[in-house]
C-alpha cells in the first residue's frame, strides 16, 4: 500500500467514526426529544378530558353516557389515538373511543372490557416519558372529583415516531457516508503531489547505482522533499563520474575476455576465482556468478589432480616460481557434470596492489582430438567405399549407358556400351561434341537440360536419336550436374537406356488405335451423322457434334417428311469410343428399319406413322440386345411441325429439349416420358405435343454441354445454356449461326480443361423465312473450303430455276457468289474453328436476295472499290467483281459473325438502284 493510499485510508476512517459518533448522539437525543414531546402532548389531553369529565359532573352519571361520549368523540380526529376510555371506581368503562388494526373508530364502552380498578391505580403513580423501543404508549389519569371516583386511560400508537427515528437513521447513514466518500477524494487529490514527489524521490534513489544522465526534477513544496531531491541529484551527480571511470576500465577488460575465443580464468594467491570469461562459461558449464569466490581446484580440476595443484599453489607461495608457469600445456580438466576432457592450458602470474594473481588461459582440444580420430576412420571407410563405387560401375556398365560431358557437352567419359551404341572407336568419342554422336541432343534439348538442372538435381526424358549408321534409336536418358570445384570445370553425367524396341512396340499400338479411330471416325460420319436438309421456308435447322476421343456413341436424324414436317432424332449411347460408335451405328440403323417398317404397315393413304408407334418398335427390336450387353440409349424423337405450328415427340431418359421465345423473354424444359431404352422389358409408349408459334427455337442436345467443366470445376450447367441460346436467336436470324455461337461459349467457358464428354445439339427455328412473297430457297452450311465452291453452284443453280430469272442473272449471281465464298475462305480471319459458312438464298418475284454469314473478325471494305490494274497486285478485283454484279451490296458484323447481303434484281427489275452501291447492313436483330 502506497503512503498516499494508507493517509487517504486513515483519514476516510477517522471521519466515519466521527459521523457515526455524532450520528448515535443525534439519534439518542431525538428519540428522547420526540418521546418527551409526545408524552406532554397526549398527558395533557388525557388530563384535559379528566378534567372535563369531573366539571361536568359525568363520572357517577350512567344514565349521561350518552354526554360522555359525545365528549370522548371530540379526539377522535388524533393521529396516533389508539383508545380513549373513561372508567368509573369499579374499573368499568363509562365511554370509549377505540381504533381497530383495520383504521375502524369504534365509539362505545362495549367495544372495551373492565379493568382492576388496584392496577388503575399504579398506573397513575407510574406514567412517565414513552419508549420508543414499545409500539404504544398508555397513560392513566385519575378523575380530580376524588382518588377511586374514576379514571381516564390513553392509549397512542408509537408507529410513526419509529418510522421517522429509522427515516433519520437512514438519511444519516446515507449522508455520512457521502460525506466521507467525498472527503476521501479531497484527502487522496490533495495528497497527491506530496506522494508523488515522494515517490519520485525514493524510485530514484533505488536506481541511484544505474543511473546515468537522469536526475531528479525536485518539487518546489514542500520543503522536506525540495531539499531531499536536492541531495539524491548531488549524490547522482557523484556516482555518474564514478562509474564512468569505472565503466572505462571495465569496458576494456571485458571487451578483451569477452572476446577472446578461449577461456580465461584469474584466480588468486589462495587459489579462489576471480574471474570467469564467457568463454570459459560454455566450456566448463558453470555461470560466472556461481563460481566466483570458490576454489579453482574444487570445480574444474579432476579429483585426482586436486592435491599435486594445491601442492603447487604452496610451492608457489614459499618460492616465487612454479613449473607449470608461463607454458603451454596439455592435461585433463572437469566439466560441471563431470565429464573430463582434455584441455591445452597457459598460465601467467600477474602481480596487482602486492598480491599475486593467476591468468589461466584455456582451451577444448576434446575437438581437435576427435577430429583427428575421426579422420583415420573416415579414411578406413573411404578406401571400403572407392572399393564399394568400382563394383558399383562396374555394374552401372553393364546395365545402363554412361558418359560425362563438360559444360560444352563434349565427351569426357564413355562407358562400353556408349560406344557399342554409338558405333563408334572408343579412342574417337573423347572430346566430341555429344549432339554430333547422338543428333537428339541437339541445341534445343541442352538448353532444356541446362534450364531443368538450374532447378532442380536432375533432368529426365526420352531422347529420338541416330546411331553412326543413320540407324534410329531411343533413349531414356537422366542427365544430372556434377558440382563444380576448384580444380575441375563443370560436367554433366549422362546415364541412359535402351529403350527402341519398346518405342516401337508403342508406335504399333498408336498405329491400330489411329486406324481404330479412323475407322470409328468414318462410322461416324457416314452412319451415325448425317447430312442436313436444305431448310424449308418456314424452318431453320442446324446440328453439330464433336466427340470427346475422336468418336463417340452420339447420333443424330433429321429426316424431311412428304407432308412437310420435320423429324429430328437425337441420341446419346451409354460408353465412348469405337464401342459406342459401333452401338450408336446399330441404332441409327433399326431406327431406319423400324421407321421402314411402320410405314409398311400403314394403309394406302395413312399417312405418316406416328413418333410413338416408331420408338415403341424400336424399344421391341433393341431391348433385349441392350440388356445382353448390359447398355442402354437415351433418345428423344420430335416432329416439328411448322405448318400446324405443333410439334410431337417421345422422351427416353434423354437430356431435356429446350424451347425458347425470344421474343416473350420465355422458356421452357420438355420432360421425357419415358426411361432410355433398354431399361424396361416392355413398354407402351405415348407421345406429348407442344404448341409452337414463329419466332421459337427448339434446341435438341447432349448432356455433355450442360455437363461442360471449366478448369476450376464449374459446369456450364442448364442456366447459362438458357441465356446463351436465347440471346443467340434472338440476335440472329439463321439456326446455323445461333448454334455455332453456342458452341463457341461452351469452348471458352471450358477453355484450359479436358473435355470428359461428347458434344451434341440440333437446333430449329420456327417461322424463320425471309420475305413474304419469297419463292426458296433456304439455308446451307458450307466448310471453308475452296472444294465447297462445287456444292455452292449446285445449290445456286437449283435455287435460282425460276423463269422470271434468266440465264444473264443466273450466271451472274453464280460468279459473285463464288467470289465472296472465295474471299471469306482466303482472306477471312476464322473467329471459330470449325464454323461454316452459312449461305442463305431468297428468290423473289424481281430479285434475288443471297446472304453470306461467317465467323471472324469485322471487314470494313473500301467505300469504292477499284481493281489494280497496274499489274503488280490482284488486290481489289474480287471486290471490284462483286459490286459490278449486284445491285446493292452491304457488311455487317455482330457478336462476333461477319454477314454480307447481295442482293440483284432480275429481269426488268434492274436498275431500281444505283449499281455498285455499297451500305452498312443493319443490327442483325433488326434485319
Amino acid at each position: 500500500m502506497t503512503l498516499r493510499s494508507y493517509l487517504t485510508l486513515v483519514m476516510s476512517t477517522l471521519i466515519v467514526l466521527m459521523m457515526l459518533g455524532f450520528g448515535i448522539y443525534a439519534t439518542h437525543e431525538q428519540d428522547a426529544f420526540a418521546a418527551g414531546r409526545h408524552g406532554v402532548e397526549y398527558t395533557t389531553i388525557t388530563r384535559s378530558v379528566a378534567a372535563s369529565v369531573a366539571d361536568e359532573g359525568l363520572s357517577g352519571a350512567v344514565g349521561r353516557s350518552g354526554a360522555l361520549q359525545a365528549l370522548l368523540g371530540r379526539y377522535s380526529n388524533l393521529p396516533d389515538l389508539r383508545e380513549l376510555v373513561v372508567y368509573d371506581g369499579g374499573g368499568y368503562p363509562l365511554a370509549a373511543l377505540r381504533r381497530t388494526d383495520d383504521d375502524r373508530l369504534l365509539q362505545s364502552a362495549e367495544a372495551v372490557s373492565a379493568l382492576d380498578p388496584t392496577w388503575l391505580a399504579r398506573q397513575v403513580t407510574t406514567q412517565g416519558a414513552p419508549s420508543l423501543r414499545e409500539r404504544t404508549w398508555a397513560i392513566v389519569v385519575e378523575l380530580p372529583a376524588g382518588r377511586g371516583a374514576g379514571w381516564v386511560r390513553l392509549v397512542s400508537d408509537l408507529g410513526s415516531l419509529r418510522e421517522a427515528r429509522e427515516h433519520m437513521i437512514r438519511d444519516s447513514v446515507t449522508i455520512g457516508a457521502l460525506f466521507a466518500c467525498l472527503m476521501a477524494i479531497c484527502v487522496y487529490v490533495l495528497l497527491g503531489g506530496p506522494t508523488n514527489a515522494l515517490h519520485a524521490a525514493t524510485t530514484f534513489a533505488a536506481t541511484l547505482p544505474r543511473v546515468r544522465n537522469e536526475r531528479l526534477n525536485v518539487p518546489r513544496w514542500p520543503r522536506e522533499f525540495r531539499e531531499l531531491g536536492v541531495s539524491l541529484n548531488q549524490m547522482a551527480e557523484e556516482l555518474a563520474q564514478q562509474h564512468k571511470v569505472v565503466r572505462a576500465s571495465e569496458a576494456r577488460k571485458t571487451a578483451v575476455l569477452e572476446s577472446a575465443l578461449d577461456g580465461v580464468i584469474t584466480i588468486d594467491d589462495a587459489g579462489r576465482v576471480v574471474d570467469f570469461n564467457p568463454a570459459a562459461e560454455a566450456m566448463f558449464g558453470y555461470v560466472r556468478e556461481e563460481v566466483v569466490g570458490r576454489e579453482m581446484a574444487a570445480l574444474i580440476v579432476p579429483p585426482a589432480y586436486r592435491e599435486a595443484h594445491r601442492e603447487g599453489m604452496r610451492r608457489y607461495a614459499q618460492s616465487g616460481h612454479g613449473p607449470v608457469l608461463r607454458k603451454r600445456l596439455e592435461i585433463v580438466a572437469m566439466r560441471s557434470n563431470g565429464d573430463e576432457f582434455p584441455i591445452e592450458l597457459a598460465i601467467v602470474p600477474v602481480q596487482v596492489d602486492g598480491r599475486a594473481l593467476f591468468s589461466a588461459t584455456v582451451r577444448d582440444i576434446s575437438d581437435v582430438r576427435a577430429m583427428t580420430q575421426e579422420r583415420e576412420a573416415l579414411l578406413g571407410r573411404l578406401q571400403g567405399v572407392v572399393d564399394e563405387l568400382e563394383h558399383q560401375k562396374l555394374a552401372l556398365d553393364l546395365h545402363a549407358i554412361v558418359c560425362t560431358v563438360d559444360a560444352a557437352w563434349r565427351i569426357v567419359y564413355a562407358n562400353e556400351r556408349m560406344v557399342s551404341v554409338c558405333g563408334q572407336d572408343d579412342a574417337v568419342l573423347p572430346g566430341r561434341e555429344l549432339g554430333s554422336i547422338l543428333s537428339g541432343f541437339d541445341e534445343g534439348v541442352r538448353a532444356e537440360v541446362i534450364d531443368t538442372l538450374g532447378r532442380s538435381t536432375g533432368w529426365h526424358g526420352e531422347v529420338r536419336a541416330s546411331r553412326a549408321d543413320g540407324a534410329p534409336i531411343w533413349l531414356a536418358c537422366t542427365v544430372m550436374s556434377v558440382p563444380r570445384r576448384e580444380d575441375r570445370q563443370e560436367r554433366h553425367i549422362l546415364i541412359a537406356t535402351n529403350i527402341t524396341a519398346q518405342k516401337q512396340a508403342e508406335e504399333s499400338v498408336a498405329r491400330l488405335h489411329r486406324s481404330e479411330v479412323a475407322l470409328g471416325a468414318h462410322v461416324q460420319r457416314n452412319l451415325l451423322v448425317c447430312e442436313l436438309p436444305t431448310n424449308p421456308g418456314d424452318l431453320s435447322v442446324s446440328a453439330f457434334g464433336e466427340a470427346s476421343q475422336g468418336i463417340d456413341g452420339d447420333f443424330y436424324e433429321l429426316i424431311s417428311n412428304a407432308d412437310g414436317s420435320l423429324d429430328v432424332i437425337v441420341g446419346d449411347v451409354m460408353g465412348k469410343g469405337m464401342s459406342a460408335a459401333l452401338l450408336g451405328a446399330a441404332v441409327k440403323m433399326s431406327l431406319s428399319r423400324a421407321i421402314t417398317e411402320q410405314t409398311s404397315l400403314r394403309p394406302p393413304g395413312g399417312g405418316l406413322p406416328r413418333p410413338g408407334q416408331i420408338v415403341g418398335a424400336l424399344a421391341r427390336r433393341l431391348t433385349p440386345h441392350l440388356q445382353a450387353l448390359g447398355s442402354f440409349v437415351t433418345m428423344a424423337y420430335y416432329r416439328i411441325d411448322a405448318e400446324r405450328r405443333h410439334a410431337t415427340y417421345v422422351g427416353l431418359g434423354h437430356t431435356e429439349a429446350l424451347l425458347v421465345d425470344p421474343a416473350r423473354g420465355q422458356h421452357r424444359f420438355l420432360p421425357n416420358q419415358f426411361p432410355p431404352l433398354g431399361v424396361l422389358d416392355e413398354m407402351t409408349v405415348h407421345e406429348s405435343t407442344v404448341s409452337l408459334e414463329y419466332g421459337m427455337s427448339l434446341l435438341l442436345y447432349s448432356d455433355g454441354i450442360t455437363e461442360a467443366t471449366a478448369p476450376l470445376g464449374e459446369q456450364f450447367g442448364t442456366q447459362r445454356l438458357v441465356e446463351v441460346v436465347r440471346e443467340a436467336v434472338g440476335r440472329h436470324r439463321r439456326a446455323p449461326v445461333a448454334l455455332q455461337i453456342l458452341r463457341r461459349e461452351v469452348g471458352r467457358f471450358q477453355a484450359g480443361s479436358t473435355r470428359q464428354d461428347d458434344l451434341t445439339a440440333v437446333l430449329v427455328g420456327i417461322g424463320r423465312q425471309g420475305d413474304a412473297d419469297a419463292l426458296g430457297f433456304g439455308t446451307v452450311e458450307l466448310q471453308p473450303d475452296l472444294g465447297e465452291i462445287t456444292r455452292l453452284r449446285r445449290v445456286l443453280a437449283a435455287g435460282t430455276d425460276f423463269p422470271h430469272v434468266n440465264e444473264s442473272d443466273r450466271h451472274a449471281i453464280e460468279l459473285g457468289a463464288v467470289e465472296v465464298f472465295t474471299n471469306i475462305v482466303r482472306h477471312g480471319r476464322q473467329g471459330l474453328q470449325g464454323a461454316p459458312v452459312v449461305v442463305t438464298g431468297e428468290v423473289a418475284a424481281g430479285h434475288v436476295h443471297l446472304i453470306f454469314e461467317s465467323f471472324g473478325e469485322a471487314y470494313n471494305p473500301p467505300a469504292t472499290p477499284q481493281p489494280d490494274c497496274s499489274g503488280q497486285s490482284e488486290g481489289g478485283f474480287g471486290l471490284y467483281i462483286i459490286h459490278s454484279l449486284f445491285d446493292e451490296v452491304t457488311y455487317g458484323h455482330d457478336d462476333g459473325v461477319n454477314r454480307i447481303e447481295l442482293r440483284r434484281f432480275t429481269g426488268g427489275g434492274r436498275g431500281a438502284l444505283p449499281p455498285a452501291s455499297v451500305a452498312p447492313a443493319p443490327a442483325l436483330a433488326d434485319a
